[in-house]
């Protein structure tokens, strides 16, 4: 969630939300900010493949916002070069919790979710994947994530793949793709163009009607 921003457009429109942030000082932060509103549940962890006390966390320099559990190719840092976008550095790496998301949905009682939104720094398919039954019993209503292009299929070493096919063969049987873009912009039926240079997108998809 890092600091909320993406969230803050949005929470008031559901009536449970669950957040993820790992990062302790980012997490605190958090539970200031949202202590108000009682259907907000921040939690301290990482959502990943599975349930571990000792996940590495490679914390960037810019406010955390790039922060991931693998660390950044050299090819995208010499991308940001091309177009002059600020650079990012490791500021250090920090261990944290990590959950599996099936699991501690069972956990709280979610059968169905209205938006799964997910912005994981490359980890954006491997944890859908571990929603698979959500998926095919079509319990997810909307699905927003952060994708990488099929060309690159992941901007972090080591990651598993991240890419646009990636998420076509997981969704294409109960959702489409309604939306391309960046968020918080996307706006269904809108596909928007993709700078050559970036190495990642964000979409959407919704739940076929049929």
């Amino acid at each position: 969630m890092n600091r909320g921003e993406g969230f803050d457009g949005i929470f008031h429109d559901y009536e449970r939300c669950f957040g993820f942030e790992p990062n302790p000082v980012l997490y605190d932060h958090l539970m200031e900010k949202y202590k108000k509103f009682s259907w907000v549940n921040i939690v301290n962890a990482a959502a990943a493949i599975d349930d571990t006390e000792d996940l590495s966390l490679y914390v960037t320099d810019n406010d955390g916002a790039s922060s991931s559990v693998y660390p950044l190719k050299e090819a995208w840092h010499k991308s940001r070069e091309v177009r002059k976008a600020p650079t990012i550095g490791l500021q250090g790496k920090i261990t944290v919790r990590g959950i599996n998301l099936p699991r501690y949905l069972d956990d709280h009682g979610i059968s169905e979710i209205t938006d799964y939104v997910s912005d994981i720094e490359g980890m954006d398919l491997a944890v859908l994947k571990t929603m698979n039954r959500y998926i095919l019993d079509k319990k997810i209503q909307a699905i927003t994530c952060e994708v990488s292009k099929d060309e690159l299929r992941n901007r972090h070493v080591g990651c598993p793949d991240n890419s646009l096919g990636g998420f076509t063969e997981l969704l294409s049987g109960n959702y489409e793709l309604v939306a391309v873009g960046y968020m918080p912009l996307l706006t269904d039926g809108v596909f928007g163009e993709i700078p050559e240079e970036s190495w990642a997108m964000d979409c959407r998809w919704k739940l076929k009607q049929n």
